[in-house]
């Protein structure tokens, strides 16, 4: 069963208007499995949530097998850090079975966590812990 906006953690503080907005950004992409979302090195250009289905996210480089940095599920979301940070991709994101994903351009993203302060700071507490974490993973041999 797939999740709705008002269902996402990172979303639940929102109230009925702000849900509302949020809907309006949103395009909603229906992909089959093992589909490559980004690639690491591709331009930052928006963010995702899983409404279902799963995403995992790999550093890849040539001649190494790929490093699992994370499994992510329906309700988890992702690409927050090129999108914050301004940056390229710094890793890689394939569906694993048919999922349903909701997108949001960088510009509209950006200028929602403008207007909603507790989402930006969930967004960014999100994106230190998994900097944390993916540095001690490809740190890793």
């Amino acid at each position: 069963m797939a999740v709705t906006l008002n269902q996402i953690a990172l979303f639940t503080d929102l109230d009925e208007a702000e849900i509302k907005r949020l809907e309006e950004i949103v395009r909603e992409d229906m992909v089959l499995g093992d589909y490559r979302i980004f690639r690491d090195g591709d331009p930052s250009d928006a963010f995702y949530v899983i409404k279902s289905g799963s995403v995992k996210i790999v550093k890849e480089a040539a001649g190494h097998p790929q490093k699992v940095l994370a499994y992510l599920r329906e309700g988890d979301f992702f690409g927050e850090m090129g999108v914050m940070k301004d940056s390229p991709r710094s890793a890689s994101a394939y569906t694993m079975e048919r999922s349903c994903l909701w997108k949001i351009r960088k510009p509209a993203f950006l200028a929602f966590l403008e207007a909603n302060p507790i989402i930006a700071m969930k967004v960014r507490s999100a994106m230190v812990r998994r900097y944390s974490d993916n540095v001690f993973t490809i740190s890793k041999k």
